[in-house]
């Protein structure tokens, strides 16, 4: 093989490898840009399971991930639920344990609680859109008196 045929092949196979590398990094920012990638991280916190350790740093990313979807208030009404109903009813029996009121929300994912506070809503006869006014009607309070 002579000298001008290796620079070809080696000249031919760079433009191989530029092209492959542009095609790669251009895929990435078409299925950015189409939501895709971001698609993958909503899954991925919504699937997380919530436990003691994580719960905080959880629900923060739950809430940025659906903003204020209807998702967002499906799980927001089946944790406020939880703690409400199992918060009462272990202080009534005299526990202490402040993790008592969480026992219906660690274990679970954002995905379980959004489609419990479906379920809950509808078994306690709430509409989303009257949780909604209940919800902007306490921030509004709440804004009040800062």
């Amino acid at each position: 093989m002579s000298n001008e045929e290796t620079k070809t092949k080696k000249g031919l196979v760079a433009l191989i490898i530029i092209v492959v590398i542009a095609v790669v990094i251009g895929g990435f920012f078409v299925l950015e840009n189409k939501g895709i990638i971001k698609i993958g991280r909503k899954a991925k916190v919504l699937n997380e399971t919530i436990t003691a350790e994580n719960f905080d740093e959880l629900t923060k990313s739950i809430a940025e991930e659906l903003g204020k979807s209807d998702e967002l208030y499906y799980f927001a009404y089946a944790g406020m639920y939880y703690m409400m109903t199992d918060g009462m009813s272990s202080a009534f029996s005299g526990n202490e344990d402040e993790n008592a009121m969480y026992v219906n929300i660690y274990g679970k994912t954002a995905e379980n609680l959004i489609e419990e506070g479906r379920q809950l809503m509808e078994e306690n006869n709430v509409s989303l859109d009257e949780f909604k006014e209940n919800i902007e009607n306490l921030s509004n309070t709440n804004s009040t008196y800062e």
